[in-house]
């Protein structure tokens, strides 16, 4: 959490907050008054939802919509500079900043100029080919001064690993800075983020809360999970021997952290390096949770938080691992994390990508899995289908390609009215995060082949999961069984044509009206199998 005030913290958590904006954009003043209402948001994060990652390096993102008369050309590779301030019981306002970023999209829209913008971890996509050895802060340091942005940390001392050397060699399959930072950090059992004043910090998870939020305080309640995350053992594939170890506590009843192929822990005391990413994995539990609340701009990731009475519980601590900030309205925060009672499902899946790691891939040979649909799948008017899930891995980090080919019988009629024309928007996910692309297509009554093609980036010793679905507006369509023809291929792929211990499960309810009294009572829902 940023450090602020106390009076800062009253004025939070009061009845009526108000908030006032200053910012620039390049050498470009602006406030409150030059940006769109609710358009000014900034998300970040530090693990997906299924997890709390260490290694992770998530770039920052800054979107808003400016009411000024800026020329959109000038504004691209500009930085943006930003800071929100809170007004206190004695009528000043305590200010503090938001990050920086450089502008990577402007258009021109009737709203105004609507602004993409990434935090400073962007500027890390640069090419990497290099062979190094040294400490992990000696890599971090020259990741940073070679990409023009400052490390925040002054040592690695509070990590794990610090006192080691380590090496990297060209066959270690780095592509960026940004790869570098991100196995320095797995290595050093912590993750990284770019702060509030724009330099690259390492971060590590801890036990420590740093605010306590009553019911009064959830703007829109929240969701908390019924179990905790932690973790008691690691795995490592060894690349030379394409194998896999195993390193796990004594009392081994958590979860499984899978670490990939990490470059750093290949060669030298190894067994000691990974142990001690053990002992830092370990070190934590937290609550999987969800909250919206008023827009608190100073929780920042890796915050541990406290939800005492409610739905939530004083015992437990709950870690942020994702939020969105929109100014002068909300914040929404989560943590992420899997369910140790159901680890022996879990641990299946892991070793399967290990085994698979060992059995299944050659280096330089290029792989291919395909899907097809075992059931007739009917998309209707208004209405959004999953018709592509699957999953699959890789030893090495690489690009995939992604291709489909999709029957779709359309019929534009629907309830009597002919709409002529059936529009198909297909929406792409990953790993349950949406792509931002939308392919789309006009069809016509009748039978139709949709081709899709789409270029993924795979991270090595991750099972990933893809989705596809469907959105039809005025008309349906139905896709037969095996009217869907998909793949991935790719180098370095791994996949089983066994069952890999998911079961996806979803279930729709025509809308009806509750009555007042309902709501008198608890509402719950449960899944059972069998």
């Amino acid at each position: 959490m940023y450090s602020i005030s106390n009076n800062f913290k009253t004025a939070i958590k009061s009845p009526i907050i108000k908030y006032k904006l200053r910012g620039t954009i390049g050498s470009v003043a602006f406030d409150e008054d030059d940006v769109l209402k609710n358009s000014l948001s900034i998300t970040n994060q530090c693990s997906g939802n299924d997890d709390v990652a260490i290694g992770s390096v998530y770039v920052g993102e800054l979107n808003m919509t400016l009411l000024m008369d800026i020329n959109k050309y000038t504004v691209f590779g500009q930085e943006i500079s930003l800071e929100v301030g809170v007004k206190l019981a004695n009528s000043t306002y305590e200010y503090i900043p938001m990050g920086i970023f450089t502008v990577v999209e402007a258009d021109r829209t009737g709203s105004g100029l609507v602004i993409k913008a990434y935090d400073n971890m962007s500027k890390l996509d640069k090419s990497f080919s290099e062979q190094i050895t040294g400490t992990l802060y000696e890599m971090a340091d020259f990741a940073c001064t070679s990409c023009g942005v400052e490390l925040a940390n002054a040592n690695f001392n509070t990590f794990v690993n610090h006192s080691h050397n380590f090496s990297l060699y060209p066959d270690s399959d780095i592509e960026t800075f940004r790869d570098l930072l991100y196995w320095v950090a797995q290595t050093s059992g912590c993750y990284v983020t770019a702060n509030r004043l724009g330099k690259i910090e390492f971060r590590d998870y801890n036990m420590t809360v740093v605010d306590t939020l009553n019911p009064s305080h959830r703007f829109k309640g929240g969701k908390f999970a019924d179990y905790e995350t932690w973790y008691t053992g690691i795995s490592v594939v060894n690349m030379d021997e394409q194998t896999t170890s195993y390193y796990g506590l004594p009392q081994d009843d958590g979860l499984t952290y899978n670490l990939g192929s990490n470059p750093l822990l290949q060669y030298g005391n190894k067994q000691v390096y990974r142990e001690n990413v053990l002992s830092a994995i370990s070190s934590f539990v937290y609550v999987p949770f969800n909250v919206t609340l008023v827009g608190n701009p100073a929780y920042d990731l890796g915050d541990v938080l406290s939800f005492p009475d409610g739905l939530g519980d004083s015992s437990k601590k709950f870690c942020i691992t994702n939020y969105t900030w929109i100014y002068n309205s909300s914040v929404a925060i989560s943590g992420g994390g899997k369910n140790p009672k159901v680890l022996s499902v879990r641990s299946k899946t892991d070793k399967e990508i290990t085994a698979l790691a060992k059995n299944k891939s050659e280096k330089d040979v290029i792989q291919y899995y395909s899907f097809t649909n075992a059931a007739e799948i009917t998309v209707g008017d208004g209405n959004t289908e999953t018709i592509i899930d699957f999953r699959y891995t890789a030893v090495k980090r690489t690009v995939a390609v992604f291709l489909a080919e999709i029957l779709c019988d359309v019929e534009t009629t629907v309830d009597g009215i002919n709409y002529n024309d059936g529009v198909g928007r297909f929406y792409y996910y990953l790993n349950s995060l949406y792509i931002d692309r939308e392919p789309k297509e006009t069809w016509q009554d009748g039978e139709h082949i949709k081709h899709i093609l789409y270029y993924l980036v795979i991270e090595p010793g991750v099972l990933n999961h893809l989705e596809i679905k469907l959105k039809m507006t005025g008309g349906s369509a139905t896709i037969p069984l095996g009217g869907i023809k998909a793949c991935v291929y790719g180098q370095n792929l791994v996949a089983s044509d066994t069952w890999n211990g998911f079961m996806d499960l979803s279930d729709n309810a025509i809308p009806f009206i509750l009555p007042n009294y309902i709501f008198k009572n608890n509402l719950s829902d449960d899944v059972e199998t069998e």
